[in-house]
């Protein structure tokens, strides 16, 4: 996928986007896009109308980002409802510097969930960013029991293909993690 007027003209005028994604098929993105950059899409979540977080996705994992007569009526929807008003927050995060951005959610302590879905590689990492360098992504993380792993879980950049933060999953489950690692 690569910037086109059309996706420009989605941020400037704030409309409810669906972002199809390649892979995995049917597990597509909603929201209001913030940015985009030759590598990156940032978009704020819309789930069951609320509004959920961040995700930035790999743009070769997007097959299209639409606007359609389904997304339009959603929108108003929205709207109506005063949910769209608060879609416009706008971030400080470069997403044009993979490393700069991820080191910036690493500054700001947040729960990330980080996602490789390519077909060597097929992870899902849920924690804290510790440490980012030119080719990796080093994270405590946890089970579903709330458990820190031992080791430290090591990403590569060139697998990652979603990152999502500030979900409303992260900040509840967090608040119930075994707290003396983080």
């Amino acid at each position: 996928m690569r910037m086109t007027k059309t996706v420009k003209e989605y941020i400037r005028r704030n409309v409810y986007v669906t972002i199809d994604r390649k892979e995995p098929k049917f597990v597509n993105l909603h929201g209001y896009l913030l940015d985009v950059s030759p590598e990156w899409t940032l978009i704020y979540n819309i789930v069951d109308f609320h509004l959920d977080g961040y995700s930035i996705i790999r743009n070769s994992y997007i097959e299209r980002i639409r606007h359609n007569k389904y997304d339009q009526f959603f929108d108003r929807i929205l709207k109506k409802e005063g949910i769209k008003k608060r879609g416009k927050k706008k971030l400080s995060i470069n997403i044009r510097d993979f490393r700069l951005c991820l080191d910036g959610l690493k500054k700001q302590s947040l729960n990330v969930i980080v996602e490789c879905e390519n077909k060597n590689t097929d992870n899902f990492h849920i924690g804290f960013i510790k440490k980012v360098d030119d080719k990796t992504i080093s994270m405590l993380t946890y089970d579903a029991c709330g458990i820190f792993d031992k080791d430290l879980a090591i990403v590569k950049l060139r697998d990652v293909s979603l990152v999502r933060f500030g979900e409303e999953y992260t900040r509840i489950f967090s608040k119930y993690l075994m707290k003396s690692q983080v």
